[in-house]
């Protein structure tokens, strides 16, 4: 009997150091996952604020290609007057500037065309008779034409 009892107080004993242990165990867990869950967040929220740009960030790379030029034209198909527009020739002209654009007139030796659909660009091209010089990202396009 002695042996028993000597084996279930051996049991008791460690029991204490189990519990303690699982409790630690969690414990770190618990503020691993508090730190790793902070960490994400300030990163989404970090790239969220780096993800907002300025209006007409689409005609950037056109103003050092076209940086020789005063005036050039502004040819679109759903741009009719500068008052109906939706605003696509106001955020080119604003990033643009000093540069003039002018709104729907193809008689510049060189032009941009701003087209929803490469179809659309491509009739605009054929009814100028342009040559395209330099096609960015967005699919603005600066068409040369012999005058």
């Amino acid at each position: 009997m002695s042996l028993k009892f000597n084996s279930i107080n051996m049991k008791n004993k460690k029991i204490p150091y189990l519990s303690k242990f699982l409790i630690g165990a969690l414990v770190i867990l618990i503020v691993s996952n508090l730190v790793l869950n902070f960490i994400s967040i300030m990163a989404q929220i970090t790239t969220v604020a780096n993800r907002s740009v300025e209006p007409g960030f689409q005609y950037f790379d056109l103003k050092e290609k076209l940086e020789d030029y005063d005036i050039v034209g502004f040819l679109s198909e759903t741009t009719p007057t500068p008052e109906d527009n939706d605003g696509r020739f106001m955020m080119a002209q604003y990033i643009l500037a000093p540069i003039l654009l002018d709104l729907n007139n193809p008689a510049h030796h060189i032009n941009i065309i701003d087209a929803s659909t490469p179809q659309k660009a491509g009739s605009i091209l054929s009814i100028i008779k342009g040559k395209p010089i330099y096609i960015n990202p967005f699919g603005k396009i600066i068409v040369e034409r012999k005058l």
